[in-house]
C-alpha cells in the first residue's frame, strides 16, 4: 500500500505543532527567538538547495530561467505577503514524483520549517493556519494536470522560494 500522499499532510502539521508548542512555552520562545529564526532560515535554505539540485539534475534550463524571472517579479510585487507555504507546497507536490527517500527528506524539512515558523508567529494563529493550509495544498492540483512535469514544478518552486527567503 502506497502511503506517499500522507507525507505532505504530516509535513504541514509542523506548523500546527509549532503553534501549539509556542502557546505552551512562551518564555522559552522569547529567549530563543534569534536561534529559532536562524534555524528556520537554515531549514528553508536546505529545502531550496535540495529542490534546485533536483531541478538542475533534470536539466530544465529554460524553466529555471523562467522561474528566476517570475520569482523576481513576484518578490517585487508581493513584498508584504508571505508566500513560503505556497512554494513549499510546490516543492512537496513535486517531491511526490521523486523517490520515496527524497519525499521523506523534503517532508521532514518542511515539518521542521513549519515547527519553527509556527513557534515564531505573533499574528492571529487561526488565520495563518487557514491561509497557509490553502497555499500549501493548492499546488497539489498541479499533479492532476498532465501537461506540467516534475522539472517545471520543482524549478519554479525552488527559485520562487529563494526570492521569498530574500525578503525575510
Amino acid at each position: 500500500m502506497n502511503l506517499s500522499f500522507l507525507a505532505p499532510i504530516v509535513s504541514f502539521l509542523g506548523l500546527i505543532v509549532g503553534i501549539f508548542l509556542s502557546s505552551i512555552t512562551k518564555d522559552e520562545i522569547i529567549s530563543g527567538r534569534k536561534i529559532f529564526e536562524f534555524l528556520r532560515r537554515i531549514s528553508l535554505t536546505i529545502i531550496i538547495l535540495i529542490a534546485l539540485a533536483l531541478a538542475v539534475l533534470n536539466f530544465n534550463l529554460i524553466i529555471i530561467l523562467f522561474a528566476i524571472i517570475l520569482g523576481l517579479l513576484l518578490s517585487r510585487k508581493l513584498k508584504n505577503q508571505k508566500l513560503s507555504y505556497l512554494f513549499l507546497g510546490l516543492i512537496s507536490a513535486s517531491s511526490l514524483m521523486t523517490t520515496k527517500f527524497m519525499l521523506l527528506i523534503i517532508s521532514v524539512l518542511i515539518f521542521i520549517y513549519g515547527l519553527l515558523y509556527g513557534a515564531l508567529l505573533k499574528e492571529s494563529k487561526t488565520e495563518i493556519i487557514i491561509s497557509n493550509l490553502l497555499m500549501f495544498f493548492l499546488p497539489f492540483i498541479i499533479l492532476i494536470m498532465p501537461f506540467i512535469g516534475f522539472g517545471e514544478i520543482l524549478s519554479l518552486s525552488s527559485i520562487l522560494l529563494f526570492f521569498e527567503l530574500r525578503k525575510i
